[in-house]
């Protein structure tokens, strides 16, 4: 791995008020997103269902084999993820950062001067990066004026039925990383106590708002 240091702060640190540079903040993500989403993986006809479903046979195989405790909410997300997986078919990979947010981005006289903690990087939809995203982008500007700038600089296709697959997604796999960060505490030598705050108090959270997501969808 190699490695370099940036200048900048770290997004959430240094959010602007003005609406000037809120909207510069929002052109320089949409562009490093469309620049991102652009890459395609060697093989062109990827299928994603393929992709994501080994991702929630394994989650699911965590929850059974390592968990103390019954998580309906993981159970019922992950049924919901797989019975829906239908909507990912005939879709585009391309390459996605898997947690783009505020907290993995450092910025620099109002540009995204690095995108940091790329551990979740894969190949999928274009629409998890923008479903993980949304929630600080509505920060700066309303989302239909991001997608616009999103679309102008390469963006890939979005439609509401995919990113309301990926919020489902989302949550569970959060909830799922909080989970083993606090089951990583029975290893020999770890005893990071926020690694046990993250699993005791953001898990459940995370569990409730893939519940909540799922609600939602049925809605609408």
């Amino acid at each position: 791995m190699a490695v370099a240091f940036v200048a900048g702060k770290p997004a959430h640190a240094c959010v602007p008020e003005g609406a000037a540079a809120k909207r510069r903040w929002a052109e320089s993500f949409a562009q490093c997103l469309g620049r991102l989403h652009a890459l395609r993986p060697p093989d062109p006809k990827l299928d994603l269902r393929s992709s994501l479903e080994p991702d929630l046979a394994g989650i699911e195989r965590l929850i059974v084999e390592r968990e103390r405790q019954p998580r309906p909410g993981l159970i019922v997300g992950i049924d919901w993820l797989q019975k829906n997986l239908g909507r990912l078919d005939g879709r585009l990979a391309c390459l996605v950062h898997g947690d783009f947010g505020s907290h993995n981005i450092v910025m620099n006289d109002d540009r995204m001067a690095a995108l940091l903690d790329w551990e979740f990087c894969h190949f999928s939809d274009a629409a998890e990066d923008l479903v993980f995203a949304r929630q600080f982008i509505e920060q700066l500007i309303p989302w239909p004026e991001f997608m616009r700038l999103y679309n102008a600089g390469g963006g890939a296709d979005y439609t509401p039925e995919v990113a309301r697959f990926f919020e489902v997604w989302k949550e569970v796999r959060n909830a799922e990383t909080c989970l083993g960060s606090l089951n990583s505490l029975l290893l020999p030598g770890v005893d990071d106590v926020k690694l046990a705050v993250a699993g005791c108090v953001f898990a459940p959270k995370f569990e409730i708002a893939a519940l909540d997501a799922i609600l939602k969808e049925e809605e609408t």
